[in-house]
Order: C-alpha cells, then structure tokens, then sequence
C-alpha cells in the first residue's frame, strides 16, 4: 500500500515515486480568503490525454483520490484515465471519506465484481478493450460471483480459493484463466481499500503446480521449410482465396491472426520495410513496428495498396473458412498457430537474438514467452532458406 500521508502546505508527491501531486490551496474570492482546499494534479504522461486536475475540499479525500489514481494507473496503465468523469468520481468519492477506515469497511465480493464489470463495461463501450475481452472477463466474473458473491471481501482466504481451484472440472488452462480473474478482482479490492491484500498472491507456485498439475513441456509446432512454401505457392495459386498476403504476413513477420484480419495497407510501408502494427490491432493494445524481410517485400509488392484491409472478408468467421481450406488445398495437417511459431522460431536461429525476436512478436518483456512458447529448434541454414522463400 502507498505510505501514509500526513498533513503538509505547499505541494507533495503522493505516493512517492507515483508523479501525482497534491497542493494545498487557500480559497479566495475577491481577496478575500474562506478556507482551505486539496488539489490532485495527475501530469499528461500518466494520463496519455493531457493533464488531470481535482480539487478537494478535505486531505483525507485528496489523498484517497491520488491513492486510487497511482493504483489504478499500476493496474489499468492509461486506460483507467479514460473512464468518464462521472464513472471515476464515483468511484473516487464513494469511500474515501477516510482511507484507513475505508480499508476496514464489509463488503460482499459480489458488490465488487458487479464494480469492476461495469468498469470493464464502460472501457468496452469507449473502444478501449475489445468485445471478446470483455465478454469473456465478465463471463469470469459471474462464476466467481455464484461460487464466492455472498461471502464478505475480506473473509475470502487462500484455502478457500484453493478448494475452489480443485473443484472445477476444467482444463488447467482454464482454471488458470478462471484464476488470472480472481487475481484481477482481488487486486481491484485492494486498490479500492476494501482489504489490505490480497489473498491470491500467497498460492505459491509449488502450490499452483499441485493444483493445475504441471504444464507438459511440448515442443512448439512450426512448418518445415518445405511446407512453409508449399503454403505460399498454393496461396498463390488459389487467388481467388485472396489469402497471399495474409500468409505471408503471418510467416515472415510473425503478426496474430487477429491482427492480420484488421491490418490496413496504409499500415504497410514497402520502401521502408517497415510495418507498424497500431494499438487498435494489437492484442495488448501495445503499438509495434516489425521489420518486413526482403521476401516477403517482393511478394508484397506484387499487391500492395494504399489503403484498404489486407484481408477483406464479408463476415467474422469468413477467414477462418477460406484459410482452412487453403490448408486442405496445400494439403498440410493444421496445427493452430503454426506459422507464427514458425516466425519465432526461424528468426530466432538466423538472428540469435531472443529479445529481438520477442519484440517483432509483440511480448510485452524479455524471451520468457518466446522460450517457452514458440520457439521450436532449427539450424542457421534452415532459417536462411526460410526468410529466402519466394513465389
């Protein structure tokens, strides 16, 4: 939690290091002085969309207010500046009349997930997140709210969230993610002060591992050489699939399906060899240049356009139709993902460089994800004939 705050003139950073300000102000009209006020002052680099000011008339609500905003901005980055004025003063002044007595206050975990969702709702309605996030996260939500909604925040402990963890008669990857939820909503209590911490972030992994079971170390699947241009020619056959450019997306630059299906052409630019995947397309909403390798530049070339989507289809499921037939065509057993671990795992062996790669793949740090993930073991040689496939 952020340390305490006492009371001061002039101006304070509060809580430390978080670059948010409080000033303490003199009220006047007309000269004439008529008691004391408490500005929070939240700079443009924090909020991404200018500066934010909010003047209270007592210190225990400006300084609940700072509290919320550092919390919020550690959770949400700027997307939590972008909640509307209303959404953010209710949340801002319905509990922090005082900070540590807020902490102490009774509340059903139901009344908190019925808090968040509506965040998330706002943030979903604004175009901040996308709908399958959100649908998904709020279906979350409901079942933790039927398994732990009547129970009190602050009686919700490690065991009983194990107990739960073992009951499901789930995959462990969906436990995990049914996990990852309660994480976020515990997290969100404490940001709001209903507890002091959350009870999720004593489970060990050791622990973790016993209940999930452990993870089978599976190489990631990727094409051959062979097959990668079996792929390209068969999609350059088949144009009427309109499939080319998205292949060769996917193999030599590595981008998500999702983002394939929402690139635009502008986003392309050939005589830099750069292709700049936006914040709107982004899986992390996470912007990202990728280095478009000189193969792929002369099969683009061939199509490229100023503008347009690169994959134009009528209807959501329309790709996933055309592309499984275009695997049936090239005849090649299908295995989700494949080319983007195909990606990962060549221009790794050809460049030797993890963080590298895991940048051009959009991981947020470092080579974990790519390590564990993607990267399947190819030679040097193997890479070099990759990123040397034409059609």
């Amino acid at each position: 939690m952020p340390d305490y705050c006492p009371h001061f003139d002039g101006r304070i950073e509060y809580p430390r290091g978080s670059g948010i300000h409080i000033s303490k102000r003199r009220n006047r009209c007309l000269k004439n002085a008529y008691g004391l006020s408490y500005l929070v002052e939240i700079p443009g680099r924090l909020t991404g969309c200018g500066r934010r000011r909010r003047q209270f008339k007592s210190h225990s609500k400006a300084v609940g207010f700072a509290q919320l905003c550092a919390e919020g901005q550690k959770k949400m980055g700027q997307m939590f500046h972008q909640l509307s004025h209303r959404k953010l003063l209710e949340i801002a002044l319905g509990d922090f009349a005082d900070p540590v007595a807020s902490k102490k206050k009774t509340i059903l975990l139901a009344e908190v997930v019925e808090e968040l969702v509506a965040i998330k709702s706002e943030l979903y309605e604004n175009g901040t997140i996308r709908q399958r996030t959100y649908e998904s996260f709020a279906l979350q939500l409901q079942s933790i709210k039927r398994h732990f909604g009547r129970r009190r925040t602050n009686l919700i402990t490690k065991n009983s969230i194990v107990r739960w963890l073992r009951s499901m008669p789930h995959s462990q990857r969906t436990k995990q993610n049914y996990l990852n939820a309660l994480r976020e909503l515990l997290k969100f209590a404490v940001a709001r002060s209903y507890i002091d911490k959350s009870p999720a972030d004593s489970i060990t992994n050791n622990e973790l591992k016993q209940i999930l079971g452990r993870k089978k170390e599976t190489e990631p699947s990727i094409l051959s050489v062979e097959d990668a241009k079996k792929l390209l020619v068969c999609a350059h056959k088949n144009s009427q699939l309109g499939l080319l450019a998205s292949v060769t997306l996917g193999l030599f630059c590595g981008l998500r399906t999702e983002e394939i299906k929402r690139l635009d052409w502008s986003c392309i630019q050939l005589d830099r060899r750069l292709l700049t995947v936006s914040a709107s397309i982004a899986k992390k909403r996470r912007i990202r240049t990728i280095n478009i390798p000189g193969n792929a530049v002369s099969i683009l070339r061939h199509m490229h356009k100023y503008s347009g989507p690169v994959a134009p289809n009528r209807y959501s499921s329309e790709f996933q139709k055309k592309f499984l037939k275009l695997t049936r065509l090239a005849d090649l057993e299908w295995k989700t993902n494949s080319m983007r671990h195909s990606f990962g795992s060549y221009h790794y062996a050809l460049y030797g460089d993890s963080v590298a790669t895991s940048r051009e793949l959009g991981h947020k740090t470092g080579d974990d994800i790519l390590f564990s993930h993607y990267r399947a073991l190819v030679s040097q040689q193997d890479a070099e004939k990759y990123f040397s496939i034409r059609v």
